[in-house]
């Protein structure tokens, strides 16, 4: 099969921006459109039909392949399309000439599900949306080219060498200890001035056999603020369910030890979607980490899990 078509484009390139085109003609949301697939995902006779979130469209529409044809059969669905399979096919074409030409290629766009539901044992691989990974990788760069140092508490550093602590309070949690719970508090910034793709996204509740909450983490640079963070519910099913926002000053905070992390929260779904927003450095020039987190009333909890929330990892954009 030929990977171009006959004006020289590459097939798969020109598959997806037919998917796009179908989204923007029917005005919806990448979050708008992560909930009609999940949806879908849970109603008969979509037996084969897989929920993605937020950042798996921000992937897909930055010219990643969806990697399985339910991804496909949800976004065609979702937008009207009366004869999903003509385009199913066509996917599973591209995907067999990709397997042909790239026998080892892999894909880490999307978490493995199957039906709508998420592998408990194969945790949701989130990849930021392409302009995120772009600044992911020049903040690497800036980094080598520092030289930067690795400390005996394996903190970076411009400066120190092994044994001494890092500088500027890294690692320190003595300023979590006067802090306010929501830190700046700032209101999140609006919508339409600051339209943001989840950083990464987390489906609830936990054990779920069809998870119908999806909780995210979103960035932005709010002008005058600086740099900011808040949570999302993006899918909610309940009026009562939570959503709050964590964040500390170390990177990867033990599980459990809440002391070493502020909730900003929680609030009810009923007093707003988003969490306050949270500077990213605090006055001092500290930097924090941060996740997001939502909480579902107890009888919407799976009995066979004692999870009662479920949480984004620990993020920053740079």
């Amino acid at each position: 099969m030929a990977t171009t078509t006959p004006s020289g484009r590459d097939k798969a390139q020109d598959f997806v921006e037919r998917l796009e085109n179908l989204r923007v003609s029917n005005n919806l949301t990448y979050a708008q459109l992560s909930q009609l697939s999940y949806k879908i995902a849970r109603a008969a006779p979509y037996d084969r039909v897989l929920g993605f979130s937020p950042a798996a469209v921000s992937n897909w529409v930055n010219g990643d392949l969806p990697s399985k044809t339910g991804y496909v059969r949800a976004w065609v669905i979702a937008c009207g399309v009366d004869e999903p399979e003509r385009w199913v096919d066509e996917h599973t074409a591209l995907l067999a000439a990709r397997r042909r030409k790239s026998p080892t290629r892999t894909s880490m766009s999307e978490p493995e599900v199957t039906s709508g539901r998420i592998d408990s044992e194969s945790p949701p691989v989130v990849r930021p949306p392409r302009k995120h990974r772009m600044l992911a990788a020049v903040t690497a760069g800036v980094v080598a080219g520092t030289l930067l140092l690795v400390g005996g508490d394996g903190a970076l550093s411009p400066t120190r060498g092994a044994g001494q602590r890092p500088p500027n309070g890294a690692n320190d949690l003595t300023p979590l200890r006067t802090a306010a719970r929501c830190a700046e508090n700032f209101s999140p910034p609006p919508a339409e001035q600051y339209p943001t793709s989840a950083w990464a996204d987390e489906p609830g509740p936990s054990g779920a056999a069809h998870p119908d909450r999806l909780i995210e983490l979103h960035f932005a640079d709010f002008r005058p603020h600086g740099w900011v963070a808040w949570a999302e519910f993006a899918t909610s099913s309940s009026d009562l369910d939570r959503l709050w926002l964590d964040w500390t000053y170390i990177r990867s905070p033990e599980i459990g030890a809440t002391w070493q992390w502020r909730q900003c929260g929680p609030q009810p779904i009923t007093a707003g979607t988003r969490s306050p927003a949270v500077l990213l450095t605090d006055g001092t020039g500290r930097d924090r980490w941060f996740r997001a987190c939502g909480q579902v009333p107890p009888a919407d909890r799976p009995s066979t899990s004692r999870a009662k929330s479920f949480c984004t990892g620990w993020h920053r954009p740079f």
